[in-house]
């Protein structure tokens, strides 16, 4: 089999790629599931125009460079083919056994260069919208400011990041923060989670690796405040699902450690309820020193 027969087949491994692409990215925009929350509503968080800007040109780059990597080799390859096969006609020639390895090796490596598209595709969409619940999480929690609370965001730990910390008037709460898509259904029933004090109900599934999480962050937090101030300092944990609304089927006593599932846009609990006696001025500046300071010994590590 003559190879110049064979040229166009030089362009199947950009075509599958591009086409592969294309249909990862239209399957994507099929997922009918919704995020819980209107992310274009939120308010503009520091960096927030800098990460756009980034995300843009991080995407042109990209393009760009793919276009290279597929142009630069193909357009020479062609050329040279082409030159020999006017030269040398004779030594064009493609046995069936080579053609069936090359496309064996075509389908292969499209086949493998895909699934790694899919996997990054689908870690940018849930770091997309893990950051932008985080954003509206912290939203929330700002309205807790003007009422004497602070709030620290993002607190590095050992291995793993607090997503929030806010110190109330006698306890700490550690926030964790997911985002977790509504059904493709509309109506009140599929923006409601049910939390019966040991798993999330949600519409389509039931979930208690997150309430987990939490509690782990929060003996973590314990350990390190207690250590760093000299005294016993609480941590209650909670779970922030933005865009839900959540049910508690269970009444949890104040004097318990039980992790809060909240919706982020009323976190008024922390400051109206009363978890216990008011810290000393003392205790709080002692906690909210350690944790300022957790910042840069996290950054010189």
């Amino acid at each position: 089999m003559p190879l110049l027969f064979l040229l166009p087949l030089l362009f199947l491994p950009v075509f599958l790629v591009l086409a592969g692409l294309l249909v990862l990215k239209w399957l994507d925009r099929r997922d009918a599931r919704r995020l819980p929350f209107d992310a274009k509503k939120l308010l503009n968080q520091p960096g927030a125009n800098i990460r756009k800007r980034l995300d843009d040109a991080s995407d042109a780059f990209w393009s760009v460079a793919a276009l290279a990597l597929f142009a630069g080799p193909v357009i020479p390859l062609i050329v040279l083919v082409t030159e020999v096969g006017r030269a040398s006609p004779e030594l064009l020639n493609v046995g069936m056994r080579a053609a069936l390895l090359y496309f064996v090796t075509v389908v292969a490596g499209v086949a493998g260069l895909l699934h790694q598209a899919r996997r990054h595709i689908l870690t940018l969409r849930r770091c997309r919208e893990g950051l932008a619940a985080e954003c509206s999480t912290a939203e929330g929690l700002q309205q807790l400011v003007p009422e004497g609370l602070l709030v620290f965001h993002d607190l590095p730990a050992e291995g793993f990041n607090i997503d929030h910390v806010v110190v109330g008037p006698g306890v700490v709460f550690a926030i964790e923060t997911k985002s977790r898509k509504k059904p493709a259904a509309t109506g009140k029933a599929s923006a409601r989670v049910r939390y019966d004090g040991k798993a999330l109900h949600f519409p389509d599934h039931a979930d208690t690796k997150c309430l987990k999480q939490a509690e782990g962050q929060a003996r973590w937090l314990v350990e390190f405040l207690s250590g760093a101030t000299g005294n016993p300092v609480r941590v209650i944990p909670v779970l922030a699902l933005p865009g839900w609304f959540v049910e508690q089927s269970v009444s949890l006593p104040l004097s318990g450690n039980d992790v809060r599932v909240i919706n982020p846009k009323n976190p008024a609990f922390m400051h109206k309820l009363n978890f216990g006696a008011v810290m000393a001025d003392d205790q709080r500046r002692r906690i909210a020193w350690a944790l300022t300071k957790r910042y840069g010994d996290a950054a010189a590590d």
